[in-house]
C-alpha cells in the first residue's frame, strides 16, 4: 500500500512535478496533504526503549506497512502487523515494488 503510494507519488501522479523542484519543506508539506491521519494506540512495553514507543505507536495506528529506523534492535523482533527495516531495507523493498509494478 505504502510502496504503491510513493511510487505513485513521485512517477506517475499529478503531484510528480511538483516534487521535482520542491525543497524538503515543501515536499513534507505534499506528504502531508495526502497523509491519512490516525487515532493514537499505545503499544506500551513492546519497544527496549521507550521513547520508540510513540513512533509505533503511529505505525500501528495509521497501518503501516513499514516502520523505517536506524535501531532497529530497539523494536520488537517479530512483528507481524508492520515490517520494521532500516533505510537501506526500504528502499531496497521500494524498488523491488517499483521493478514489480513495470
Amino acid at each position: 500500500m505504502f510502496l504503491g503510494f510513493v511510487h505513485g507519488f513521485f512517477s506517475g501522479s499529478r503531484l510528480a512535478p511538483a516534487c521535482l523542484g520542491a525543497g524538503s519543506e515543501e515536499l513534507l508539506e505534499l506528504v502531508f496533504e495526502r497523509a491519512i491521519k490516525a487515532a493514537p494506540i499505545n503499544p506500551r512495553g513492546m519497544c527496549k526503549d521507550p521513547d520508540d514507543e510513540k513512533f509505533l505507536t503511529a505505525a500501528i495506528s495509521g497501518h503501516a506497512e513499514y516502520l523505517v529506523t536506524k535501531n532497529k534492535k530497539d523494536f520488537p523482533s517479530h512483528f507481524s502487523e508492520i515490517k520494521i527495516v532500516n533505510v537501506r531495507g526500504f528502499l531496497q523493498a521500494l524498488e523491488t515494488a517499483t521493478r514489480s509494478s513495470l
